[in-house]
């Protein structure tokens, strides 16, 4: 070698071996694509990402909200029409969502303090409107 420069063998041909085949473009580039190390890391930055709400503690709205339950009871042989909007925890990280559900009142269970339309739990629940407003003038 005559130094850095590569002279000497800058014009002779590209050695081709006759043991091994040329590698396909395609294989050459995918043994440098990235591999997942890791694997259900990106799950877990995605599920770390994702936002939930704070439930609101509003205790002057517990009053109103009671005697909104205890008028629906007087009505629920009519089964108003309602939608309920209250808080569902999230089942894998703190905090949770506010979640709206229209439907008939069938019953509103004291024991496990729910009102049946779907199992909404009524310490959840941060807000009742009546659809048919003029039975109840009160609400």
């Amino acid at each position: 070698m005559t130094g850095e420069d590569y002279s000497d063998i800058i014009s002779l041909p590209h050695h081709e071996s006759s043991v091994h085949p040329r590698m396909p473009l395609a294989q050459r580039a995918a043994q440098f694509a990235p591999f997942a190390a890791l694997s259900g890391y990106d799950e877990a930055i995605a599920e770390r990402a994702r936002l939930t709400d704070n439930v609101v503690e509003d205790e002057s709205k517990t009053g109103a909200l009671n005697l909104k339950a205890q008028i629906l009871r007087s009505r629920l042989s009519q089964h108003p029409a309602l939608k309920v909007r209250y808080f569902r925890p999230d089942e894998r990280k703190a905090g949770g969502k506010y979640v709206s559900v229209s439907g008939r009142l069938k019953d509103i269970d004291d024991v496990r303090r729910q009102f049946v339309i779907e199992e909404v739990t009524a310490d959840d629940v941060v807000r009742v409107d009546v659809e048919s407003i003029a039975e109840i003038e009160i609400l």
